[in-house]
């Protein structure tokens, strides 16, 4: 995430595994940063470990929360956010790319497609989660290869994936583990995944089978075996 502030400088956020931003009002008490008021800023367990606290003109505060600590905060010139490590090698945004762009990406890319669409040096932003869910809606066994894939197979992940993610934003994103939307709520996708953790039940196709779920790389992957064929 990149905040651009006034003057030459913008601030750069990588939330890593278990942080998150909020928006509201924190007051410090007995040397904690407690939530003011009632909602799940103060009761969602997942929302309690403030670590850092920007202090807003409105008078409220922007805060990240983060179980792990893992989370990174920089002040950085803005002449040199491109350079940053974290962002320098980075693939270009799945909702910024045009199915033609989406296609000469794979032109330079074999692997199975799972790995390589969850590989952010290729694609930015695509986690397992979305992963999952793109090669179920567009027919694609995990373990497929790349190199095997024809126009006619990339055009239906590239609309499966822009379908997906623009979803998943509406709805708020995933809460499956520690992520909140800076009201503090947890995102509704979790709730409308068609594979992702469905392992051992019926799929939702009508010619389905059951989900499977299997290891690839070091990450699951859930899927129908009926459905999504390997190429």
């Amino acid at each position: 995430i990149i905040i651009d502030i006034e003057g030459a400088y913008s601030i750069f956020i990588h939330q890593k595994i278990s942080g998150h931003l909020l928006y509201g009002i924190w007051i410090m008490e007995h040397e904690i940063w407690k939530a003011k008021g009632r909602g799940p800023l103060k009761s969602e367990r997942e929302n309690q470990y403030i670590r850092y606290l920007f202090f807003l003109n409105n008078g409220y505060q922007l805060a990240m929360s983060d179980l792990r600590r893992f989370s990174k905060i920089v002040l950085v010139k803005n002449k040199d956010v491109s350079d940053l490590p974290e962002i320098k090698k980075l693939g270009p945004e799945p909702l910024e790319i045009g199915l033609n762009e989406f296609k000469k990406l794979f032109a330079k890319k074999k692997g199975r497609i799972k790995q390589v669409l969850m590989d952010p040096f290729f694609i930015a932003g695509i986690g397992n989660i979305y992963a999952d869910e793109i090669l179920w809606y567009s027919g694609f066994h995990p373990l497929s290869r790349t190199e095997n894939l024809s126009d006619k197979d990339l055009r239906k992940i590239f609309n499966s994936m822009i379908k997906i993610l623009k979803k998943a934003i509406k709805l708020g994103g995933s809460s499956v583990d520690d992520y909140r939307m800076p009201s503090g709520e947890k995102g509704e996708y979790q709730n409308q995944t068609k594979a992702y953790q469905h392992e051992g039940e019926q799929c939702f196709k009508k010619d389905g089978g059951i989900i499977k779920k299997i290891r690839i790389g070091g990450r699951s992957a859930h899927f129908c075996p009926v459905h999504q064929k390997v190429l």
